[in-house]
């Protein structure tokens, strides 16, 4: 059973964040604060964040940030976001 939340790197400009594998209020209140917090944090090299029922799609711009430095920034926020 995978742990959550979830980071995978999808190609080189895009990480996603999974927050559960099923349409949920509560995962949806998570992914919005997350979106929240990103949008607060100001992460150089994030450049937009497509919220989902479970996820949070976050599109980067590869040559301002490597996933390995992003991931756990966004393994932190997820942590500590909250609705």
């Amino acid at each position: 059973m995978p742990e959550y939340p979830r980071i995978v790197p999808c190609g080189d400009a895009a990480v996603l964040v999974e927050f559960g594998d099923a349409i949920d209020a509560e995962l949806n209140e998570r992914v919005i604060a997350l979106d929240h917090a990103l949008e607060q944090e100001g992460i150089p090299g994030v450049v937009e964040c497509v919220p989902t029922y479970r996820s949070l799609l976050v599109h980067v711009d590869p040559l301002k940030v490597e996933h390995q430095k992003l991931i756990p920034e966004l393994r932190r926020l997820a942590r500590e976001a909250r609705p």
